[in-house]
């Protein structure tokens, strides 16, 4: 895959320490191009786990998911301790984070998580009402790979989750 990105055929993200992140959903439109599949079934449903204390947020950043790609599963968690009993229950590709829940903070949430061999691979983007530059550098160093600031842009979500915008469902 390393290779792939190199020469230009698979998009990802270059992190601070060099390595390489790849969003599942330009993994799978590069396998798609080039007329494969992956794993068929549950397993190859694009998962998304949100974890935020403020139930009307979730719901409505679940149904802003859904507006963008309503083939994406979407979990909730509401604290920290429900988020780490979720994440290996649920498996998502991707967790969007509140930096501030109750029970364990976001920021050790998203330590525990990338230092678990089972889930390190799961991206995780921080999303935050106290979006700081001290903040954002804080959650990058505990291993999620951005910060949005709340409202969340709706197009820097779509971008986030992989999502074309011009074949989103809203136009």
């Amino acid at each position: 895959m390393r290779q792939w990105a190199q020469k230009g055929w698979l998009e990802a993200q270059t992190t601070p320490g060099g390595h390489r992140r790849f969003m599942w959903r330009h993994v799978e439109l590069f396998v798609r191009d080039r007329g494969h599949t992956l794993h068929q079934g549950d397993e190859s449903e694009f998962k998304v786990l949100i974890v935020d204390d403020d139930q009307q947020f979730a719901d409505l950043l679940s149904e802003a998911i859904s507006t963008l790609d309503d083939s994406i599963v979407v979990a909730i968690a509401n604290s920290g301790f429900e988020a780490g009993q979720r994440v290996r229950a649920f498996l998502p590709h991707i967790i969007l984070l509140d930096l501030m829940v109750p029970g364990v903070d976001g920021f050790t949430v998203c330590r525990q998580i990338k230092s678990d061999p089972v889930t390190k691979s799961i991206d995780i983007v921080a999303v935050t009402d106290f979006h700081t530059p001290e903040n954002e550098e804080h959650i990058i160093n505990a291993g999620a790979r951005t910060c949005l600031a709340k409202p969340i842009n709706l197009s820097l979500l779509a971008r986030e989750l992989g999502i074309d915008v011009g074949h989103a469902a809203y136009g």
